[in-house]
C-alpha cells in the first residue's frame, strides 16, 4: 500500500510547538511545498532567538510584511502571506493558502478551505474555533504511506493536538 497518499493535520498551541514541528519535518526530508499552515495573524510577533537562525539557510520570499514576523523556522515554507477569512486576518502558506486565494474575497471561513481538502464539517468547524483561540494548524501532504507513518510520528513527537488524516484513493 506504498501508493496510499493522505493529509494529516494537527493543531499546535503554541508557536514555539509548531516551529519545532516544522523542524522535525524539514529534518526528515518533508518539501515545503507539502507543508499549511493557518494561524492567527499575530501569532509570530516574537523575534527568534539567534541560536534559531541557522534552522534556514533558504531566501524567504517577499509578501505583504507577514514573513518577518512569522521567524526563520516558518520562512521556508512556500507561498507564506497574510489573508483576510471571515473578517479574521490569518497567516497562511502552502497548499492551503490556495483554497483560501480560490474563495470570493475572503468571505468564507477556514472551514469552507478545510473542506475542499476533504475534513469533514464537524472536524472543519473544530479547527477553525481553535486558529480562532489562538492555536495554529499545520498539515502535511503525504504521497505514501511511509510519509504519512513519518509525519504522524513526528505530530506525535513535537505534541500535536487533534490529529486527523485524509486519504486519498489513488
Amino acid at each position: 500500500m506504498s501508493d496510499k497518499k493522505a493529509v494529516i493535520f494537527a493543531v499546535y498551541p503554541t508557536q514555539a510547538s509548531v516551529e519545532m514541528a516544522l523542524k522535525a519535518l524539514r529534518a526528515r526530508g518533508c518539501a515545503a511545498s507539502d507543508i499549511s499552515i493557518v494561524a492567527p495573524r499575530g501569532f509570530a510577533t516574537a523575534p527568534t532567538p539567534p541560536d534559531r537562525a541557522a534552522v534556514s539557510s533558504e531566501p524567504t520570499p517577499a509578501t505583504s510584511g507577514a514573513v518577518p514576523a512569522i521567524g526563520v523556522a516558518l520562512g521556508w515554507l512556500v507561498g507564506i502571506g497574510e489573508v483576510a477569512v471571515s473578517g479574521a486576518m490569518l497567516v497562511a502558506a502552502g497548499p492551503i493558502m490556495l483554497a483560501f486565494k480560490g474563495m470570493s474575497d475572503g468571505l468564507l471561513g477556514i472551514i469552507d478551505a478545510l473542506m475542499r481538502f476533504g475534513i469533514p464539517a464537524h472536524q472543519a468547524k473544530k479547527y477553525e474555533e481553535r486558529v480562532r483561540d489562538g492555536a495554529i494548524l499545520l498539515s502535511v501532504h503525504a504521497d505514501d504511506a511511509g510519509w504519512v507513518d513519518k509525519n504522524r510520528e513526528i505530530f506525535e513527537e513535537t505534541g500535536a493536538e487533534d490529529v486527523s488524516s485524509i486519504y486519498e484513493n489513488t
